[in-house]
């Protein structure tokens, strides 16, 4: 946090002083805010991670359930088929 700093009007030594004071605050300040974007920015990326994981495996999960939908259909089509063979032949 910036504090602030009296002035000492007549001593140039004092506000030169002064403003190299609150440039090392400033700095400590951008310091601290760098290190607190960068751990946002590894949080959003691991987030990021999570959630494209978590995706793909409901991709993939999506993708055998279709798999099984569509085998067990074919085995109907296959049961029907012959149901309805079998009832012409006789």
């Amino acid at each position: 946090m910036i504090r602030p700093a009296l002035l000492q009007i007549g001593s140039p030594t004092t506000l030169l002083q002064q403003i190299e004071e609150m440039r090392l605050q400033v700095n400590e300040l951008a310091s601290g805010e760098h290190k607190f974007f960068n751990g946002l920015n590894d949080a959003l990326v691991y987030a990021d991670y999570g959630l494209v994981h978590g995706v793909r495996n409901v991709a993939t999960e999506h993708q055998l359930r279709r798999s099984m939908i569509l085998d067990e259909l074919r085995v109907l089509s296959l049961r029907i088929g012959g149901w309805i063979l079998r009832r012409m032949l006789q």
